[in-house]
Formats: structure tokens, sequence, C-alpha cells
């Protein structure tokens, strides 16, 4: 996780634009990038499940030419009703 997050900020540096999709439930990236998951109104789960746009989840400029697809706990599954 921690190697994601140093290569996609090492290619932003770089002058690179990078789009990091984090597909974690526990939402390491996200958090290692600054971004508080309470303030994450959709996420990575949005987009797969609930036909939310990407565009309307990319965190953008969390880094120097890095934008963000969040991710939460929602990822770990969800309750049947």
């Amino acid at each position: 996780r921690v190697l994601f997050r140093s290569l996609s900020a090492a290619l932003g540096e770089l002058g690179k634009q990078v789009l990091l999709v984090d597909l974690d439930p526990q939402g390491n990236s996200s958090s290692g990038l600054g971004i508080e998951k309470s303030q994450v109104h959709n996420c990575v789960y949005d987009v797969l499940l609930n036909d939310v746009a990407i565009e309307d989840v990319i965190i953008p400029d969390v880094g120097e030419g890095l934008d963000l697809v969040p991710a939460t706990i929602n990822l770990a599954g969800r309750s049947e009703e």
C-alpha cells in the first residue's frame, strides 16, 4: 500500500498526471494521503455498485499531479436486506 502511494506521488512529482484508485476497504491509501474518511460522501464502492460516475468521486490535487478515487469500509461488504 505504501509502495503504491509512493509510486503515485513520485510519478506526480515527475510531471505525470496520476489517478490513484484506492480499492482497500480500510482506505489506507486514502487516509495516507490525508483524506478524512468521515468527509468522503461517495467512494469507489459507489462507482462499482451504485452507478455513481467516477468523475463525481475523484478528489483532485491530493498531491502534485495526483488525484484520488477514495475507498471506505463500504468495500468490505454490505448487509443483505
